[in-house]
Parts: C-alpha cells; structure tokens; sequence
C-alpha cells in the first residue's frame, strides 16, 4: 500500500460546554470605579489618579491611571472570594502614554489568600506596552487554601489606560494521546486515549487520513462519538 499518514484527525466537533463567566465585577469601568480601588505600595508613597476615561477600547468608558510624582509602584485592584485550586487566566487590554515599548512597563499580580487571612501565593509578570491598545494574559493555578483572591493591574512612571479586565477559569483541560497500528490489507488502528479532569469542551472527534505523497488529499474520513467513554479504538481503511 501507499504510505499514508493518520493526521489525529482530531479535530473537535460540537463544541457544548458553557463558556466560564468573568469573575470580576465592571470588567470595562462601564459602572465608573465602582469594585476597583488604587492603592500604591511604594515607599515613600508615590502619587497618582485613577479617573474614568472615554478613550477605551472597547464601549465607552476605561480606566486611567496617572501617575504624578513620587515612587511609581501604583495598583489598580480588585478582590474576589474564590475557593480552592483552579487553573485561571487573566487578560486586558492596555496602553501606555508612551510610543515605544519598555520592559516591565505594566505588570499584573495575584494574590491569593486563605481561610486565616495569610497570604498564599504571590504571582506576578511584567508585559511591554505602547500606546497602542493591545491584549495581555497571564495564566495560573490558585493554591487548594485559597478562599480569596486580588487582582492587581500595575503601572511605571506612565499614564495606562486598562479596559476589559477578564477572569475566567479554564474548563477546556482535556488532552488526547494516540497510538497508532499500521495493518496489512490498507487497515489502520488508532487507539485513542483522552485525559479530562473536567467536561469535555468537545462531543466529537473527526479522524482524517492524508497521503504522504500529496497532503492535500485525504483517503479516508471517520468520526467519534466520545461523550460516554475515554479510550476507544478506531478502524480506518484506506483505498
């Protein structure tokens, strides 16, 4: 038979878990500063303002933060009860008052906190902004103590603009792994195993087979039902 190769094929189908909501409260600053306080943890305290703009990304309002004088560790923050260990992402949109990117300019923390009030864990990472509106995400695992949780936005020596702040936690943690058999008779076997802490983000799974000698050719199509079991063998045959 002519060498094919198995392409897992995995493409997903029927997409039906819920989206996860944002855990923050006026994520775009449409409802003014409300659940968003700034604090500022430089010593001596530096000075700055945070007032409600309309230059935003998206809608018609987002946050601005000024800083006037002094030392430059300035925060915009947000707490949130939140209970044990969860893998989270965090993203917003952001710019600077400044042309050109600089290192570590904006930055985002976390911290978490449990039952007694410690603090749990410290996460943080510096991202490069301009003055052009653009995406940051940060990703990271809540510790099992943890029953609050701080978001903090934080700035240099800059005017920043924030807008659609979002929290959510990432429910699509599935992962596949594939071994596959090649058999006389143009048969070939793939038994597929899929690793899923939470529901599955998908229903179905389509297997292609393409030609070695011309990939845009495929020889055989099948697809999966995978709602009820986590490994399962599937028989393909070429022409």
């Amino acid at each position: 038979m002519n060498r094919t190769i198995l392409l897992l094929c995995l493409f997903c189908m029927s997409v039906f878990c819920k989206t996860s909501p944002n855990l923050l409260t006026n994520p775009g600053f449409e409802l003014g500063e409300k659940s968003w306080e700034l604090r500022e943890w430089s010593t001596p305290t530096g000075k700055a303002s945070f007032t409600i703009d309309g230059n935003a990304y998206e809608d018609k309002s987002c946050a601005k933060i000024k800083w006037l004088s002094g030392k430059d560790n300035i925060l915009l923050k947000q707490d949130i009860l939140f209970t044990g260990s969860k893998s989270l992402t965090l993203s917003f949109y952001a710019k600077t008052n400044t042309r050109v990117s600089v290192d570590g300019d904006i930055s985002c923390s976390i911290i978490t906190m449990d039952n007694e009030g410690n603090k749990c864990q410290y996460l943080s990472k510096d991202f490069s902004a301009n003055s052009d509106w653009k995406q940051f995400r940060y990703s990271f695992v809540t510790d099992p103590k943890t029953v609050k949780l701080i978001v903090y936005l934080r700035n240099d020596k800059t005017t920043t603009w924030y807008d659609n702040v979002c929290l959510k936690e990432d429910l699509q943690t599935s992962s596949i792994s594939t071994i596959t058999t090649w058999y006389p008779q143009n048969q070939i076997i793939a038994n597929i195993h899929i690793n899923s802490k939470k529901r599955r983000p998908y229903s179905k799974l389509k297997c292609e087979i393409f030609s070695e000698s011309d990939p845009q050719k495929v020889l055989a199509v099948k697809k999966i039902d995978i709602r009820k079991t986590n490994n399962m063998e599937v028989v393909l045959f070429c022409p």
